[in-house]
């Protein structure tokens, strides 16, 4: 199998150590190139100085060979609370200007989540969905594509096969299309090439993750999802994106530059 892909690395592999994590956003596409990675798509909690500062970023890029594959957006509300939305609207509009000056970039928003509160789930996650297709017509308009990634962490308000139906029957075909995650979709407890063949068409983006049965992050291969039907599926519809690798588990937290290789070492030998 040859597929017309390009390769690139999430960042949360060094967000999610928090406060040990203090080397610099240098050090992380460093590590992005000498692993060999094509892209790098990096998150507003990790991109530091360089928000304001985009010659200097895609000089650090050039440097390195690297691509901004994408830019991802998050906030601590989730986009289900419309009180917050002015101040998440702000956010969006700062991470398009952002994304405008890297043509190959997509917009990634972050999964709709309400991490206080479990009430009125389907309420909260229509909030969400129309604020994707508010942000998802100002990036149309500035010629951005705007995507949307589930996950599984806590208070997310799309796990299950009757959230991604919602989200899908409530934002905008050609507005805003999906970002699927391999590890999250297998955590919600559905059926990964079920749910990304019956939504085959929102696909622009797609993050691998691997996961054991029980929900515990691992390796690329080394868990329960099905790459290599995942990439016969991405052949059959002709997906030339970005795939965008993205490592949580407890190796990478001791040994991250071993990791992202080991990630990296066994796609290619299922494409190639």
């Amino acid at each position: 199998m040859s597929l017309k892909i390009r390769i690139g690395c999430q960042t949360y592999t060094w967000e999610m150590l928090g406060e040990k994590w203090k080397g610099r956003v240098d050090d992380i596409l460093d590590a992005i190139a000498s692993a060999g990675y094509e892209g790098v798509e990096i998150s507003n909690n990790m991109i530091g100085n360089y928000y304001q500062e985009t010659e200097r970023f895609k000089e650090a890029l050039e440097k390195r060979n690297l691509t901004l594959a994408a830019f991802a957006y998050g906030t601590p509300y989730g986009f289900s609370e419309s009180k917050y939305w002015q101040e998440e609207l702000e956010g969006t509009r700062k991470a398009l200007e952002f994304v405008k000056h890297f043509p190959e970039s997509v917009l990634c928003l972050a999964g709709a989540a309400n991490p206080n509160n479990k009430e009125n789930r389907k309420g909260k996650l229509s909030n969400a969905c129309k604020f994707y297709n508010e942000v998802g017509r100002l990036g149309k308009a500035m010629g951005i594509m705007v995507t949307f990634h589930p996950h599984s962490h806590h208070g997310s308000l799309i796990e299950k096969a009757k959230d991604y139906e919602q989200l899908m029957n409530e934002t905008l075909p050609g507005v805003v299309s999906w970002n699927p995650d391999t590890g999250h979709i297998h955590r919600g407890g559905e059926d990964l090439l079920g749910l990304l063949g019956k939504y085959k068409l929102r696909i622009k983006h797609i993050h691998l993750k691997d996961t054991t049965k029980e929900g515990k992050w691992m390796l690329l291969g080394k868990g329960i999802c099905d790459f290599t039907r995942m990439f016969e599926f991405l052949n059959e519809i002709d997906y030339t994106a970005w795939i965008i690798l993205e490592e949580e588990s407890d190796v990478a937290r001791d040994n991250i530059g071993g990791a992202i290789q080991e990630n990296l070492r066994y796609v290619k030998s299922l494409i190639n």
